[in-house]
């Protein structure tokens, strides 16, 4: 069943977790062996909301972390930075540590792309063979609309943390 994140929600679903788009929002995903495990990132208390992410996490007994992902419009929520992508990859670097001082790779989209608008959901389908999810858009409200892939080879931003 399809799990959709509020902000400052957090959550897990084996097949599909997703999060609507707000201007200033982050959607981080876990990707263990069995399960994604979510937050959705406002801009408020973001180490306290990653923190919950974690507890929720230990109290589920989730396993290591093999994928971490986190994707959002980076104009949004990087306004003011003068290098937003290195922004964004020092977030999920914070990140990263608050999940148990996790390393390994980390992934996402720049959301500026699809335009972001109400009723815009990003959401992550996991392939667990491979260690790795695939990434959609959809333009409708959570569950409704065409489902758009984002491009892995030319939208994924990826490195190691």
């Amino acid at each position: 069943m399809p799990v959709y994140l509020n902000a400052g929600e957090v959550g897990t679903a084996r097949d599909l977790l997703g999060f609507p788009q707000a201007p200033r929002s982050l959607g981080v995903v876990a990707m263990t062996a069995g399960a994604l495990f979510g937050v959705n990132l406002d801009a408020e208390a973001p180490d306290t909301a990653v923190a919950t992410l974690r507890d929720f996490m230990a109290t589920r007994q989730a396993g290591p972390i093999l994928a971490l992902y986190g994707s959002c419009n980076h104009a949004g929520r990087y306004a003011d930075a003068a290098n937003r992508l290195a922004a964004w990859q020092a977030e999920m670097q914070g990140v990263a540590g608050l999940l148990g001082a996790w390393h390994g790779p980390a992934r996402g989209c720049n959301t500026g792309f699809i335009e972001p608008r109400e009723g815009t959901t990003i959401e992550y389908s996991p392939d667990y063979g491979a260690g790795a999810c695939d990434i959609h858009y959809r333009r409708a409200s959570a569950g409704q609309g065409q489902l758009h892939a984002i491009d892995s080879e030319t939208r994924l931003l990826a490195f190691e943390v």
